[in-house]
Order: C-alpha cells, then structure tokens, then sequence
C-alpha cells in the first residue's frame, strides 16, 4: 500500500465470488466462459494470486459486470477519449493543461497569426488552482 493510501487493497477475489453468485456460475462455468483455467480463478478468490486490471475486467464481463472509476462523491468518471486534442506533432497534450479545440482561438493570437506554421490543431491553457 503507497503511503498516504489509507484504504485496504482492491478486494478481488472477493468481488469475483460476487459476481459468480450474481451470475449463478461455478468456477468452471467462470472459465469456460472467460478462457481462463478455473485453478487461476480459484487462486484469485482464495487471495493467493494477482491479475491485471485487463484480466479482472475481462473475468468481471464475463459475469454481466464491469469495472468502473468514482470520484470521491461517487460519480464515474470516464476514460480520457483516445482522440484527444493533439498538438500540431501529434503528440498529446500534457493532462495539467486545459485544452480547448482549434475552432476556439484565443483572443492574443487573433492579433498575431503565423503564417510560417500549420493551423493548430488545439490550444492550451494552464489551469487555475482547483
């Protein structure tokens, strides 16, 4: 556990039988339906192994569930979109920036346009404190 994080471990095992029991499927069922061999499933909810976020998820749909993120007032919040605005060299821009897209131009560029470089494909500003 990182310092600082005070809450217990993603309980995995745990979330597994309940949703094998949601679902009214015995481990065997579980890995047929998920191509996961049914000792690994066990281990997995005896606590004895570990499994990627890709796997949990994948075992967790195989059962009619998903994973999902929560802000602290119990909100989902999304994946960033794999299409985010992207500078004019295609790389991303750095996630502590707010980016608005290239139809929205800031009023000091208005005044100054570059003619020596290609239209922007999306501008950033630094966000205020939250």
């Amino acid at each position: 556990m990182a310092p600082g994080n005070e809450h217990e471990p993603f309980p995995t095992g745990r979330y597994l039988v309940q949703g094998r029991r949601r679902a009214d499927l015995s481990q065997r069922d579980l890995a047929r339906l998920s191509r996961v061999p049914q000792s690994r499933i066990a281990a997995l909810e005896s606590g004895r192994g570990t499994a990627s976020v890709e796997r949990v998820d994948e075992l967790l749909g195989a059962m009619g569930l998903r994973l999902a993120v929560v802000d602290a007032q119990g909100r989902v919040v999304e994946p960033a979109h794999p299409d985010l605005v992207r500078d004019n060299a295609g790389r991303r821009f750095p996630a502590h920036l707010d980016v608005d897209p290239p139809d929205l131009v800031p009023t000091h560029v208005l005044h100054f346009p570059r003619y020596d470089r290609l239209p922007a494909r999306g501008w950033y500003h630094h966000r205020p404190k939250r």
